[in-house]
Formats: structure tokens, C-alpha cells, sequence
């Protein structure tokens, strides 16, 4: 079972759809220029599209127990609940080795919600970046995950 939820990225707030995962701690969705078979009924980031995108051009990888993704390293705004903060992710532009496990959920990325420690580049994770940035008191978040498939699950941010 994953747990899923929508979140912004961009002033012009695009729409994504993430895991949200307790065992990574960073940030990747696929941007318009991702060519892998994986993109089919994806978002795709539009860095041409948001005046808050900074570029930074830093090739990565991460790897997870299902496979790799690869792309660069930018910023602009993430939104998730109502706090939006700068933030760096991964630019998904090149290949995955995702394809089939990322073809067959509805999701776009994953939201790393772990330690730094775990994280690639060094990448405070978002909880922490939001109280760095004074958005929230606390880095701290939580889950509400329901048993029953047809019941509400949530994730709370503190302060937001």
C-alpha cells in the first residue's frame, strides 16, 4: 500500500501527485523533458512555465528497492498544504528503470519524508526546510492512515 498526496511546484502552480515516502528524503517529479515510457498520464514540471525557477543544473540518482531514477537538481516553489517554500529537487529528464512499478500507480513523484542523513545532495528534507524558512514552527509532520479504502487519509504539517 502507498500513500499518496497532491502538492504544487511552481508560482504558476503546477500540479502533482506524490508518494509521500518515510524511507527517502528527497523530492523528484518528471519534467517535460522526460522521454522515458514511465511519463504516459503523468504531470510534467514545466520550468519554462514558473518565474520562480532557478536552475541549478547538478546531475543525480537516486536509487530505490524498485529501481533508479535520474535527472538535475533545481529549485522553485513547493506548496504543500498552504506553506509554499523554495526547494530543491531532481528534474526527472533522463532515464528511470521504474518502468513497469512506475507505469501502473497514479502518482508523479515521490516526497521524500525521511532524515537528512538518507537524503542525495545534502537536501534538508521539506518539513525541515519549512521551519528553516519560518513557515512552521516545527519540523514535524504526521499521518492519518485509514484502514478502510474508502476513508480519508491525511497528512499534517506542522503549523499548516
Amino acid at each position: 500500500m502507498i500513500y499518496c498526496g497532491e502538492g504544487e511546484i511552481g508560482d504558476n502552480h503546477q500540479k502533482f501527485i506524490f508518494i509521500f515516502d518515510a524511507g527517502s528524503s528527497n523530492l523528484w517529479v518528471p519534467s517535460k523533458k522526460y522521454t522515458s515510457i514511465g511519463r504516459r498520464d503523468k504531470h510534467l514540471y514545466e520550468s519554462s512555465k514558473s518565474n520562480s525557477y532557478e536552475k541549478d543544473g547538478t546531475k543525480e540518482s537516486i536509487t530505490y528497492g524498485s529501481g533508479t531514477v535520474e535527472g538535475f537538481f533545481n529549485k522553485d516553489l513547493v506548496t504543500l498544504c498552504k506553506p509554499s517554500v523554495p526547494y530543491k529537487f531532481i528534474d526527472l529528464t533522463d532515464k528511470d528503470n521504474l518502468y513497469p512499478v512506475y507505469n501502473e500507480v497514479t502518482v508523479d513523484g515521490i516526497l521524500g519524508m525521511g532524515l537528512k542523513g538518507i537524503s542525495v545532495g545534502s537536501i534538508d528534507p521539506i518539513a525541515l526546510e519549512l521551519k528553516n524558512q519560518n513557515k512552521i514552527d516545527k519540523a514535524l509532520f504526521s499521518f492519518y492512515l485509514s484502514v478502510q479504502d474508502k476513508q480519508a487519509h491525511y497528512l499534517t504539517i506542522e503549523g499548516a
